[in-house]
């Protein structure tokens, strides 16, 4: 589940926000987050602490702000692919 990940990622101090996204064309997660830049190796070791291996993501992705809909909510459609 997405937002296990996400759960797990917002755990970090560092982390501010998390969304994740499923890229079923090269069959592996995106990891967005923003708050402080982390390097890649510290929020994989994090999570792997916290979950199965299957769930952890191929990609981890910053981003300094993250797209939101009229409502304020992550706007997850608008989440890049790469």
């Amino acid at each position: 589940e997405l937002g296990e990940i996400e759960a797990a990622a917002e755990t970090l101090v560092e982390v501010e926000v998390c969304a994740c996204r499923y890229d079923a064309e090269k069959q592996r997660i995106l990891c967005f987050y923003s708050g402080k830049e982390v390097e890649r190796k510290v929020l994989a070791q994090h999570l792997g602490k916290k979950l199965p291996r299957y769930m952890l993501p191929g990609k981890y992705i910053y981003l300094k702000e993250m797209p939101r809909n009229r409502n304020g909510k992550i706007d997850r459609k608008n989440l890049p692919m790469e």
